[in-house]
């Protein structure tokens, strides 16, 4: 029993969080579930870190990081302008977390420093017969294979310089070292499972937006609607994402691009529809959210299931509606089936997932208010002295 509670702990729960408090109680309450379920179990690691590394604060002649690097070439081959992209590519962790994507900086840096890792650019043709020249023997490795030795020398190097007499170099070290742990977590087409409750917050007011909008097109508009699309890059094959987000980009026009996304590219498999009230702690009608499960697939012929334990014209404000929706949900009250490829027959792909399919079908032979009459504008009084009596 030992052995099996220590194998998912150690090797199969990884975990990312900007606060490194969150990070702390995540790691004492799996220590604690660990000790109560098995009170001999001492697993070596848990697979937690903070992404608020520090490291963007640190300038490149930081006297401290000058000996890191110097320090990291002479024991490891390691260039140390490499040393040095990793560092900035990591810098951007502190606010961006596991929306941070490094892979395409250290693989640039990869291909400029090839040759240190006995890679070439172009594979080179060997002799048919005989040996291979010397200077042709050079190992040709993909760059997931490079980045994964670089990544493994350097930590080596941290693990060894952990407990320096040098206080700068020490700390610096611990930095990057979980700067390099970080990496490792947030490699794309990884997991099987991804949980997650993303930060609900506009793009616009940032520090980052630009680069949110520039890496992640389709979930620009808020933080929880770019977690969709990133859960979606860090799964394997097959694997599935649940996420407990606001529930507007199901519906809204804003949100388009990352919902017909997802419709076409992904199978989704249930929504958990829960809408305002769903938690005791916000007393207003501002979080509206759902819950989805997303498999990493094409869309499956097999239909979804969803939940809406309230009616979509509920608007109930009380101290036990949120008792109300929790007995709801534990009864399956408002349980219904859905095919995703429903939701493309209605113009900007609402998700309206309660419509039964008899009645999508009748929805869409029937003739729209727009397409009988063009309206010019939204509703308007216009003749404000005529129709106003206090303007």
């Amino acid at each position: 029993m030992h052995y099996f509670l220590r194998d998912p702990l150690e090797n199969s729960l990884y975990g990312i969080d900007l606060d490194p408090r969150a990070v702390q109680i995540a790691a004492a309450a799996l220590w604690l579930k660990a000790k109560q379920t098995c009170p001999d179990a001492e697993p070596a690691r848990l697979n937690l870190v903070a992404s608020n590394l520090r490291l963007g604060s640190l300038d490149d002649d930081d006297p401290a990081l000058v000996e890191l690097r110097r320090e990291v070439e002479r024991e490891t081959g390691i260039p140390s302008k490499l040393t040095d992209t990793i560092v900035h590519a990591l810098q951007g962790a502190d606010h961006l977390g596991s929306l941070l994507k490094i892979d395409t900086a250290v693989d640039e840096a990869i291909r400029k420093h090839e040759a240190a890792f006995g890679r070439v650019a172009d594979p080179v043709q060997g002799r048919l017969f005989g040996e291979t020249p010397p200077a042709q023997q050079r190992l040709t490795l993909d760059r997931d294979a490079a980045r994964a030795n670089i990544l493994e020398r350097l930590e080596g190097f941290l693990a060894g310089h952990s407990s320096g007499d040098d206080l700068g170099l020490r700390l610096r070290g611990e930095q990057l070292a979980a700067g390099v742990r970080f990496v490792r977590l947030i490699r794309e087409g990884t997991y099987n499972l991804v949980v997650g409750n993303p930060p609900y917050q506009g793009t616009s007011k940032m520090e980052e937006a630009r680069y949110v909008s520039s890496n992640y097109r389709l979930g620009k508009a808020d933080l929880y609607a770019a977690f969709l699309q990133r859960g979606s890059e860090l799964l394997a094959e097959r694997g599935l994402m649940s996420l407990l987000t606001m529930r507007s980009w199901m519906f809204i026009q804003q949100y388009l691009g990352i919902r017909t996304w997802i419709q076409t590219n992904f199978d989704l498999r249930s929504i958990g529809d829960f809408a305002i009230g769903a938690f005791d702690e916000v007393a207003n009608d501002l979080l509206s959210v759902s819950a989805v499960v997303i498999r990493k697939a094409t869309p499956s012929s097999q239909p979804g299931v969803s939940l809406l334990p309230s009616p979509p014209d509920d608007r109930s404000y009380d101290r036990e509606r949120t008792s109300r929706k929790r007995s709801a949900t534990l009864c399956h009250v408002g349980l219904h089936s859905f095919h995703t490829q429903k939701f493309n027959l209605i113009q900007s792909c609402p998700m309206v997932h309660w419509w039964p399919d008899s009645f999508v079908e009748e929805y869409c032979k029937v003739q729209k208010v727009g397409d009988a009459f063009k309206a010019r504008s939204g509703a308007q009084t216009s003749d404000d002295v005529r129709f106003l009596r206090v303007p």
